[in-house]
């Protein structure tokens, strides 16, 4: 398994270092269907006979996809309104992030961008002082 990473976007702050993840395997995200045509079948129509449903040797088709993961990264620098991070490594696409900080109030939110249309990064507002150590929970696939 290689390890998830965030990476922050060229002149950005924000040093993330992966403190742990988890593998969430609860079944197929909604989006990855392709397993339900069977092997042989259409992309996306139902194969009408169960020809299209024989053995195969691969997880291509067949494959529920990836599973979601759950990544926890340590912030030890201040990030600013704007700052944007992106996934990486063993995942390359974010459905939910939760920021917050053991040392008051977090002051940062996150919102995940559609800058390059694939949900791979992270856009972070300010919302007050930013306290750090943060921690930035992203739960991807």
């Amino acid at each position: 398994m290689v390890a998830i990473t965030l990476t922050q976007k060229a002149g950005d702050a924000g040093v993330y270092a992966n403190t742990f993840e988890l593998e969430m395997y609860a079944g197929a995200l909604g989006s990855e269907t392709r397993w339900l045509d069977g092997a042989g079948g259409a992309a996306d129509a139902y194969p009408g006979s169960m020809t299209p449903f024989t053995a195969t040797n691969t997880d291509t088709t067949n494959t529920v996809g990836g599973g979601l993961k759950l990544a926890c990264f340590q912030v030890t620098t201040v990030m600013a309104t704007g700052d944007i991070a992106t996934i990486g490594g063993g995942a390359s696409k974010i459905h939910a992030v939760i920021c917050g900080s053991n040392g008051g109030v977090a002051g940062v939110g996150a919102l995940i961008s559609t800058e390059t249309n694939t949900d791979d990064s992270i856009t972070f507002t300010a919302g007050g002082t930013p306290v750090v150590p943060m921690n930035v929970w992203v739960i991807c696939s």
